[in-house]
């Protein structure tokens, strides 16, 4: 609950993920149900995640907070921030490649933000999904959810094995939560540094 009141989410009595965490402390499964989570969400995990189905496993921005707690070198927190930022930064090097077409492993899903904040970091070709559009709502959305969250995992930790400098993949989620606090589509990409292996 201290989650949840720190990240600003699962405020209400009757929010979703804070009667699942109730319900599983009930249980005595919230330890083992939160275990669970955080190995398949593990990078490299062949797993399907089809048990993130929205009652037994949940996956939103209130869950990704308390998966990324418990494994911060392997989790990250994965909202609609993050996720425009990692939109953003990836049209940016597909236009500076000349790679023409999104590849679904680098389709990273946003979130829309409060008030005129601009997230969707879609441009021409380069086609961003919605974390929260109603196509995104099926059964498999937890699961659609968790595939991100492990997808930007797997991307950070390569991240950090090509710049030793980086020390987590907890300061690149962080630096990413600033980026995507609003991404505008028409501003030109800026240079990427050189960085070697």
């Amino acid at each position: 609950m201290d989650i949840f009141k720190w990240g600003g989410v699962a405020r209400k009595a009757d929010d979703k993920s804070r009667i699942w965490v109730e319900v599983q402390y009930q249980q005595n499964t919230l330890c083992q149900s939160i275990m669970l989570a955080v190995q398949l969400l593990q990078t490299g995990s062949v797993q399907g995640l089809a048990a993130f189905d929205g009652k037994g496993l949940l996956m939103n921005a209130a869950m990704t907070k308390v998966y990324a707690a418990a494994d911060p070198d392997n989790i990250i927190i994965y909202d609609g921030r993050v996720g425009a930022a990692l939109g953003l930064l990836t049209r940016y090097w597909l236009e500076r490649t000349g790679i023409a077409v999104l590849p679904s492993d680098l389709a990273f899903r946003w979130g829309r933000g409060r008030g005129d904040a601009k997230r969707d970091p879609s441009l021409g070709g380069y086609m961003f999904s919605e974390l929260y559009q109603a196509s995104t709502k099926a059964a498999n959305k937890d699961a659609i959810w968790a595939g991100q969250v492990r997808l930007a995992g797997a991307l950070l930790k390569e991240m950090m094995a090509i710049n030793p400098g980086i020390n987590s993949i907890g300061e690149v989620e962080k630096a990413l939560f600033m980026i995507g606090f609003s991404v505008d589509p028409e501003l030109p990409p800026q240079p990427f540094p050189h960085v070697s292996r």
